[in-house]
């Protein structure tokens, strides 16, 4: 499987040593702790896991609590289990328990359910996972997994991610993750007819040309940077835009800083903005970085 990995994003560091010596090199500079992007262009290679064939060792319990793997255990124990339980539960107040910081989310989970949509139901849907990222460093973030969850053989959709976290020594869904790739909320934004805006756990890369295929551009390019924005499921690119920031401002500079030309796709927060041009079309400003890496810890407002 091949993944386009940034050099801000976290895995493994491999260490080749010198034929002809036995000294080590130093160790590598550590990054920093960011949540991988799996939007390459063969992504859907390699054989995924089911459900049907999971490891007895890496699935110990049937129930909450999900034990968080210790030292001595293997590094995916109860992984699966706690995602096929989390989907599998007949409502969102079953799966409560094993919803990351569930106590504080649970209000914003209740208000989603019944005003926006029903619980997404996987109770009869067969499932695979694909693991794409594990990182059990706290100083990079960890503990915590990233799989991608595709519904059937037949699910054009690239699936979606899933994030497993640690908290308290039992493992847990990041539900804010879930809810916003499983519904895909970024693609309805980017298919609204109107002007609108949001906060989207995206894929960004500067760019420095706007392209030719998107005709005329719809601000002043000397006065803005270019970013590439997109998602990290449905094939390579196949939900992206491009947004506008201006260059002489904090917000500019803050990201200019963080993700230069040249520099690999970073995965972050961002508040976007859909905006009605002179010409008609609508085009995309970035509002604000809200965080660096999908994960945090401080919930958004509503």
């Amino acid at each position: 499987m091949n993944m386009h990995i940034s050099t801000k994003l976290i895995g493994l560091t491999i260490i080749l040593f010198a034929l002809n010596s036995c000294e080590r090199p130093p160790d590598p500079p550590k990054q920093k702790p960011q949540i991988i992007t799996f939007n390459g262009p063969e992504r859907d290679s390699g054989t995924p896991q089911t459900v049907s064939q999971l490891d007895p060792n890496n699935s110990e319990a049937t129930g909450p609590p999900f034990a968080a793997p210790g030292e001595e255990d293997l590094p995916l124990m109860n992984t699966h289990a706690v995602i096929e339980y989390f989907l599998k539960a007949r409502d969102w107040q079953s799966q409560l328990s094993v919803i990351y910081d569930a106590d504080e989310l649970a209000p914003k989970i209740r208000a989603h359910y019944h005003s926006a949509r029903p619980a997404l139901d996987f109770s009869d849907v067969n499932f695979k996972m694909k693991l794409f990222q594990m990182e059990l460093d706290p100083e990079f973030g960890g503990p915590f997994w990233v799989y991608q969850i595709e519904k059937s053989e037949s699910d054009d959709t690239g699936g979606f991610p899933i994030i497993i976290r640690e908290q308290d020594g039992e493992l847990k869904i990041d539900w804010e993750v879930f809810q916003e790739f499983a519904e895909k909320t970024f693609v309805s934004f980017l298919d609204a007819q109107r002007p609108i805006a949001g906060d989207y756990r995206v894929v960004a890369e500067q760019i420095s040309t706007y392209p030719e295929s998107q005709g005329q551009p719809p601000v002043d390019l000397s006065e803005n940077i270019i970013y590439e924005i997109s998602l990290p499921y449905g094939g390579y690119r196949a939900h992206s835009t491009y947004a506008f920031v201006e260059k002489d401002t904090p917000l500019g500079r803050e990201l200019d800083n963080l993700i230069a030309i040249g520099d690999d796709p970073l995965a972050t927060i961002l508040s976007l903005e859909k905006s009605r041009g002179a010409n008609g079309e609508n085009y995309f400003t970035i509002r604000d970085l809200l965080n660096e890496g999908w994960l945090t810890n401080k919930r958004q407002s509503e």
